[in-house]
């Protein structure tokens, strides 16, 4: 009985320290995929102040009708998606 005690308590130990290891290797995981995340937005933030950057030199020198002709067109296309 002494015995199957130990090894019950040895079982258990082993399960917990897997059980800690699997928490670690998950969190590690995890902050890995959140650092490249964190990369992803800032690329993409600077993609978009390029872009609207861009945008805006292209509307300064765009003929005012056809300004609006875009913009009337983008609020179509926002009512047509559900925004």
């Amino acid at each position: 009985m002494q015995f199957q005690n130990k090894l019950l308590t040895s079982v258990l130990f082993i399960a917990g320290c897997l059980q800690d290891l699997v928490k670690a290797h998950l969190m590690l995981a995890v902050r890995a995929e959140i650092e490249e995340l964190k990369e992803q937005i800032k690329q993409l933030m600077v993609k978009n102040q390029q872009l609207e950057y861009e945008n805006n030199i292209l509307r300064s020198a765009a003929k005012p009708e056809l300004v609006a002709s875009l913009d009337s067109a983008v609020v179509d296309l926002d009512f047509d998606n559900g925004s």
